[in-house]
């Protein structure tokens, strides 16, 4: 029976990393494992940074210099992934269709581990009968049906679909209050389409948009369209700063494009929607796209799936009115997060998902 197991990203969660859904997804399966369970974490990445090695939530925290200064971080790697597997029984690879991904699977099978792949949106996956290392895995956790889609040509390698976990902040009962405008909170990437969200959101609307800039000129872009609108920025938000915007806002939107303002094509532009669970957890009706995963994340009884901006508008029209608030009872949207999403839930089909992949590698 396996005792240990290493996570492996390019980048963590946090100071030391980057502040995204992907990254704080690794902490969060992690995080979700290690309550009551008799299991020894590493979660492992890269920087330009020296090392470090802290514990962080019961979880070794492992940062290592990266000897690749490619532009794209997903492409940092590093010598010491050997050295890092050591004493770790099974290897859940994140990203596997980065430069990071590929050398963390090569390095696990030469050393024999149990291997788990997950791919959050790094990279793009092989091409039918493309040889690539994620054929070294012994299972896959896809986050969405979605994802299990894109991955359905890799058929010598079973695919367990288990989305989430919500992470713990996200966990506590909300007191809610009186519920007001449009939230949307992630990193501002055109593939997000917080554009959309903006056009369609009525002049009287309040609407606030949380995250990271990482694109100078879409923030540009936004700031254009938000001019003698309602629109709050709140730029690099703490997660307590978040959870409080989600327990505030009458609906979280979702509004993620395949093709974006400028033509950009994403493929795969939502794995899961991180997002839009963490707010349902806090009770908030949730608005999203129909894109990639987001439909599937949802119920009607917790929201509704927008087509186009004139359907997003209507939405937006209805949150302004009050009648969407009437609609949507937060405490039925909370039950539903929390059934599918808490961290108990998703640490069971984990543990089952690894022991598959354990038997699979005797």
């Amino acid at each position: 029976m396996f005792t240990s197991v290493v996570h492996v990203t390019p980048a963590v969660f946090g100071d030391y990393g980057l502040i995204g859904g992907a990254e704080r997804y690794v902490h969060s399966i992690a995080k979700s494992i290690g309550h009551n369970r008799n299991i020894r974490q590493s979660v492992l990445g890269f920087s330009d940074r020296p090392g470090i090695r802290q514990q962080l939530g019961g979880i070794d925290l492992h940062v290592v210099p990266t000897d690749s200064f490619s532009h794209n971080r997903m492409d940092w790697y590093g010598g010491k992934v050997w050295e890092a597997l050591d004493g770790h029984d099974l290897v859940h690879v994140h990203q596997p269709f980065t430069r990071c991904g590929e050398v963390a699977l090569l390095a696990a099978a030469q050393q024999g581990k149990i291997i788990v792949a997950t791919d959050l949106g790094g990279g793009m996956p092989p091409r039918d009968g493309q040889d690539h290392p994620v054929g070294l895995a012994h299972r896959i956790v896809a986050i969405s049906e979605f994802s299990a889609e894109m991955l359905g040509h890799l058929k010598s390698i079973p695919i367990d679909v288990i989305s989430g976990p919500v992470d713990d902040a996200f966990l506590e009962p909300p007191v809610i209050g009186d519920k007001r405008g449009a939230l949307f909170v992630g990193r501002l990437l055109p593939h997000k389409g917080v554009d959309r969200l903006i056009k369609a959101a009525p002049p009287e609307l309040d609407v606030t948009i949380a995250g990271e800039t990482h694109d100078l000129d879409y923030m540009a872009h936004l700031n254009a369209l938000a001019r003698n609108k309602r629109v709050t920025f709140v730029e690099a938000p703490s997660t307590a700063t978040v959870r409080e915007l989600y327990i505030g806002a009458a609906v979280h939107v979702a509004p993620s494009v395949v093709f974006d303002y400028r033509g950009g094509f994403h493929p795969n532009s939502e794995l899961m929607g991180l997002t839009t669970i963490e707010a349902m957890c806090c009770g908030t009706p949730v608005a999203v796209a129909n894109t990639c995963s987001l439909p599937a994340m949802i119920d009607p009884a917790v929201g509704e799936v927008f087509d186009d901006e004139a359907a997003l508008a209507d939405i937006l029209a209805r949150v302004q009115s009050g009648e969407w608030s009437r609609r949507y009872a937060p405490a039925t949207v909370r039950d539903y997060a929390l059934a599918r999403f808490a961290p108990a839930v998703v640490a069971d089909r984990l543990m089952d998902s690894y022991r598959k992949a354990e038997e699979a590698a005797r």
